[in-house]
C-alpha cells in the first residue's frame, strides 16, 4: 500500500488549469462533493502491473478513514495512522493538507481547481463526460483521466498514468454518510509496533 501511496502522491502533486469547459466540470465536481458533507466512497483499484484491490474511504470534515484489504489509514485532521495488519505496524505521519490524491488525502481527492494542469474534454456522452488533465510543465507525469456522471457531477472513474504504470480507480458508489465516524483508538492495536515519523 505504501508504494501505491507514493505513486499517487507524485501523480497528483499539482493542481489544475482549465483549457475549455472541462474546467467548469471540475468546479461542479468540487461543489458536488462539498455538498455531501460527510460521505463514503467504495472503489475498485487495478494497476497495469497486475495489482488489484477493492476498498472504501469515509470523509468527515478533515477526518478520513481508508480501508483496504491489507490495512487501514485513519486521519484525525492532524495526524494519519497507517495500520498494516500483516506486519502488525502502525505508522504515524503528519497530514499533507495540500495533497489531492485519493489514497493519501481523500478529503481533497477531487478538488483539482488550480493553475498547473491543463484540462480538456476528451469524451462527452449523454450521461458521462471524461476530462484529461495534462501537466503543463511535464514533471515526469503523463495524464489523469477523470470521468464524471453528468447528473450528479460526481466521479465514475479516475485513471492516473505514469511512465510505466497506470492506476485505474472505478468508483462503485459515492454517497452521503449517515453513520457515526469511527474514532482511532490506540487500544485497538495492542501488540502492534508503533513508528512515528512526525
Amino acid at each position: 500500500m505504501t508504494r501505491l501511496f507514493l505513486l499517487v502522491c507524485c501523480l497528483l502533486a499539482a493542481p489544475v488549469r482549465g483549457a475549455d469547459s472541462g474546467a467548469s466540470w471540475l468546479e461542479r465536481l468540487r461543489m458536488a462533493v462539498g455538498s455531501l458533507g460527510k460521505y463514503e466512497v467504495r472503489f475498485e483499484l487495478a494497476t497495469t502491473d497486475d495489482y488489484a484491490a477493492t476498498g472504501s474511504y469515509r470523509v468527515a470534515d478533515d477526518r478520513y478513514l481508508i480501508s483496504m484489504p491489507q490495512g487501514r489509514v485513519y486521519c484525525d485532521g492532524r495526524a494519519r495512522y497507517e495500520v498494516n495488519d500483516a506486519t502488525r505496524e502502525v505508522v504515524i505521519d503528519a497530514v499533507d493538507t495540500t495533497s489531492h490524491n485519493l489514497l493519501d488525502n481523500p478529503v481533497r481527492a477531487f478538488d483539482f481547481v488550480g493553475e498547473r494542469f491543463d484540462v480538456r474534454t476528451v469524451a462527452d456522452l449523454a450521461d458521462r463526460i471524461t476530462l484529461r488533465l495534462t501537466p503543463r510543465d511535464g514533471g515526469g507525469l503523463t495524464t489523469i483521466e477523470l470521468t464524471l456522471d453528468k447528473r450528479s457531477a460526481l466521479p465514475v472513474s479516475v485513471v492516473y498514468g505514469a511512465e510505466d504504470l497506470q492506476i485505474r480507480v472505478k468508483i462503485v458508489s459515492f454517497e452521503k454518510s449517515t453513520t457515526e465516524f469511527p474514532a482511532f483508538r490506540r487500544m485497538d492495536f495492542a501488540g502492534y509496533e508503533w513508528i512515528d515519523f512526525r
